[in-house]
């Protein structure tokens, strides 16, 4: 299942998503439109390429041809990104949401509302997915023949019990942050549209260039 052109292709895409939205644009004003809007096709790619890896994991997870340290490696490559959500957002909370101790506060381009409320529902559904997997199937991943291992920081077995408590409360209080990220980024948006809709769209930002002060995970 991990050959090298599987592997290969995530790696391109996750080392590209990086270089690109890590390089400075200098120059004309023009440039650096073209600069954001191509970082902004470039994330709407790596979101895609993403959404296909789980959608393909969970469909294989529901009819059985995957084994469960199978659907643990493709989770954790496709969706395990989202889990800094959590520690940011308890750092977020420990500091009152002060605006100027947040590290993600000056980001190089902004994500947009759309692209993060989309991003926000993925958050969602592959954390509620995974609560279901490590109910259900973690606890028959390994064999007397063969130990099946996943990572904290060490080489742990994945139907230990403390290892898959640590993941359902991880994802139990990540559902709960993208949830809360997806309501704040889901005001702005009905926002936009109230105000578009009564005539005042002039004076209202594009909700494809508005953020609600939250990262992207590209």
């Amino acid at each position: 299942m991990y050959g090298l052109g599987i592997r290969l292709g995530y790696y391109i895409q996750f080392y590209a998503a990086a270089i690109t939205n890590s390089i400075p644009i200098e120059g004309v004003e023009k440039l650096k439109q073209d600069k954001e809007r191509d970082i902004r096709f470039l994330r709407i790619g790596n979101l895609s390429f993403l959404v296909a890896l789980a959608l393909a994991t969970m469909a294989s997870a529901g009819v059985g041809t995957l084994r469960p340290v199978d659907v643990y490696i493709s989770l954790l490559f496709s969706t395990g990104h989202y889990l800094y959500l959590v520690p940011l957002f308890a750092w977020r909370a420990y500091t009152k949401f002060d605006e100027y101790k947040d590290p993600t506060r000056w980001v190089r381009v902004w994500t947009g509302t759309m692209y993060s409320i989309l991003n926000y529902i993925v958050a969602i559904g592959t954390s509620a997915f995974q609560l279901w997997f490590w109910v259900t199937q973690a606890p028959y991943t390994s064999t007397p023949d063969c130990t099946a291992y996943g990572f904290a920081f060490c080489r742990v077995s994945l139907d230990n019990k403390a290892f898959r408590i640590v993941n359902l409360v991880l994802h139990s209080c990540l559902i709960f942050v993208a949830s809360f990220y997806l309501c704040g980024e889901s005001s702005i948006l009905i926002k936009y549209v109230k105000r578009a809709h009564a005539g005042s769209a002039a004076q209202t930002p594009d909700p494809g260039q508005v953020q609600f002060a939250i990262p992207s995970s590209a």
